[in-house]
């Protein structure tokens, strides 16, 4: 409401700069809400007037945003792209602090993109000097309170990487420095990584008591600002702790709040990189769109044989959206017959400290969780080996991963690989197991 009145009354008064804070503010808001078709779509409408107001300092956030989005949708090299946007900009910025501000959340972007790409251990160097740098650039930044923001993020980043990389003890001290900025400038709300982080150290270091007090905390933060994705991992996180703890009644709760975040938040991805491939496509069409317009000022004389051809491409296209349109129907059908298929075995096959217990062996790439798994399915891994007798272990893990529903960013994020090294082995179990390309893979598991 406040960022609609903003906008409202920045118009009414033809106030420019006012109406892109509204814009960028209103972005901000749907990505951290996991919004990342949304926020592309928002600044992809407002482009033009943002670019218009030729101030560096928000054009450098319009193009930071639209890297951050992108990133988080897997659309690595579009982010990296837009992020040599954002840093042309910013580098331009007259005022220290807003410079500084910029370039450090650029390069912040800049990390999460190796992050996303490859395996963690793989990227860790080139994570850390990004991370580092924008941390360097953060500490120039002169004043207390929300300038502080900046620092409590990065230091909470730095923390985060160093715990993936197992370095616990450099995990702990950024981490706890992250929470005591926080606290001193009273910017807790973005202390989540920090209170998560601290809870996976005493998970490891087996403080139990203390796990579970920073993942309360950061459920709590998490659903303060409605950010599903942080919501969702909190809910594994506490049904784990108590699971340890021995309170089964909690733990059960907390797995099926999980469970059922868990499928909505993947409904959502879905649907949002769908949305987002269809603005890159619409991208590179109005790109051509502009080279047509130039080549019909260039070469007036075949104006109408131009004209006659952009007839036919018209045409064409609307039979290709047209197809694409039933493309897209055909998939939610097919995504609704997946989710009913899912349900129904995790209902009829297996109890809640079964899924719970094969959930958790999965998530955590443990060997044990094939084993448990033909336990539980040993007419699934027979009917599988009587189709093709060579499958490899790796090949009957992937298999069982995606019987339980598991899509490939979650087999990628759950086993430390490449979304493209998964899509490779689908690929390869296609083949092996005669799967036809037109047949979802996770609805022929289940119904196998």
């Amino acid at each position: 409401m406040i960022i609609a009145q903003l906008i409202t009354e920045s118009h009414a008064t033809n106030y420019r700069l006012g109406v892109v804070d509204g814009i960028l503010l209103r972005a901000g808001n749907l990505h951290n809400s996991n919004k990342f078709d949304k926020t592309i779509d928002l600044l992809q409408k407002w482009k033009t007037y943002i670019l218009s107001s030729k101030n560096d300092v928000r054009i450098s956030q319009f193009y930071a945003l639209q890297a951050n989005s992108y990133n988080s949708l897997y659309f690595i090299e579009k982010s990296r792209l837009y992020l040599k946007e954002a840093k042309r900009y910013a580098e331009n910025i007259v005022d220290d602090n807003p410079r500084y501000n910029n370039l450090a959340k650029i390069y912040m972007i800049l990390s999460n993109t190796f992050e996303t790409s490859d395996i963690v251990k793989l990227n860790f160097d080139s994570i850390l000097f990004y991370r580092k740098k924008a941390y360097e650039i953060q500490a120039k930044i002169i004043g207390g309170g929300v300038s502080k923001t900046g620092a409590v993020i990065q230091e909470s980043a730095i923390g985060d990487i160093y715990l993936k990389a197992g370095k616990i003890d450099s995990a702990k001290y950024y981490l706890q420095k992250s929470l005591q900025t926080a606290k001193i400038h009273h910017l807790e709300k973005f202390a989540f990584p920090a209170f998560s982080g601290l809870g996976d150290i005493g998970l490891k270091e087996g403080n139990l008591d203390t796990a579970l007090y920073y993942y309360k905390k950061a459920s709590v933060l998490a659903s303060q600002i409605d950010n599903i994705g942080n919501i969702k991992d909190s809910y594994y996180k506490l049904s784990t702790i108590y699971e340890l703890l021995g309170d089964t009644s909690k733990s059960v709760t907390y797995l099926r709040m999980y469970s059922r975040m868990a499928d909505s938040l993947s409904y959502i991805e879905k649907n949002a990189t769908k949305a987002s491939s269809d603005i890159i496509i619409t991208e590179e069409e109005q790109k051509q769109h502009r080279k047509r317009n130039y080549y019909f000022a260039a070469i007036g004389g075949f104006i109408l044989l131009l004209m006659i051809l952009t007839y036919i491409l018209i045409s064409l296209n609307k039979k290709h959206q047209k197809a694409v349109e039933q493309h897209k129907l055909e998939q939610e059908k097919l995504y609704e017959k997946l989710g009913k298929f899912k349900a129904e075995a995790i209902a009829d096959k297996i109890n809640d400290k079964d899924l719970r217990e094969v959930i958790s062996l999965a998530m955590a790439n443990d060997p044990i969780f094939l084993i448990k798994f033909k336990e539980l399915h040993p007419v699934f891994i027979q009917k599988l080996m009587e189709i093709c007798p060579t499958l490899a272990t790796s090949d009957l893990s992937i298999c069982a991963q995606l019987r339980l529903g598991f899509y490939t960013k979650e087999i990628a994020r759950y086993t430390g690989a490449s979304v493209r090294a998964v899509e490779g082995k689908k690929h390869r179990i296609r083949k092996k197991l005669n799967i036809s390309t037109t047949d979802d893979i996770n609805v022929w598991m289940i119904k196998l």
